[in-house]
């Protein structure tokens, strides 16, 4: 969908599908910051905000259904109905928080913790999504998230 260093052209409302949101490091390894599902927002929201090139690469994991606009037309949206800008404000907000909260997970939790809270949420992600790509985002080894899979019940 975006490349690390393209600036993002468009904000998405998911329909259908998984995204995954990665970053590539100096070593080529590739470390997952989110995971977009239906009916949420997806894309490289502060490159689009911004009008900066991305840090990270969005890619779709499944097939994928989207909603999309422009940044001009969400700008001139904005313009023209406060209410929209409104919505952006709070919507960010939101993410804002989530990211925070995933930042004191990642510090706070122990790996199993980790597994726990993200399979509450959304477990269908284990079908969806390849487990290597989980790890990551959770801040594990592949070999640890297997491991607990097979021992934690959830």
């Amino acid at each position: 969908m975006t490349r690390q260093g393209e600036s993002e052209r468009y904000a998405y409302f998911v329909l259908e599908g998984l995204q995954r949101a990665f970053y590539s490091d100096d070593r080529g390894k590739e470390h997952t910051v989110v995971f977009t599902y239906p009916n949420s927002f997806s894309g490289v929201a502060d490159s689009f905000l911004l009008g900066k090139p991305a840090l990270y690469d969005m890619e779709t994991l499944t097939k994928s259904k989207f909603l999309r606009a422009d940044r001009a037309a969400v700008i001139e949206l904005c313009q023209s109905h406060p209410e929209i800008l409104k919505l952006i404000h709070q919507a960010t907000s939101i993410a804002l928080r989530l990211a925070v909260q995933r930042q004191i997970e990642l510090m706070a939790c122990s790996a199993e913790e980790k597994f726990r809270l993200i399979m509450g949420r959304t477990p269908q992600l284990l079908n969806l999504s390849p487990q290597k790509y989980i790890a990551s985002y959770l801040g594990m080894d592949p070999a640890t998230f297997s491991k607990l899979i097979s021992r934690v019940e959830f």
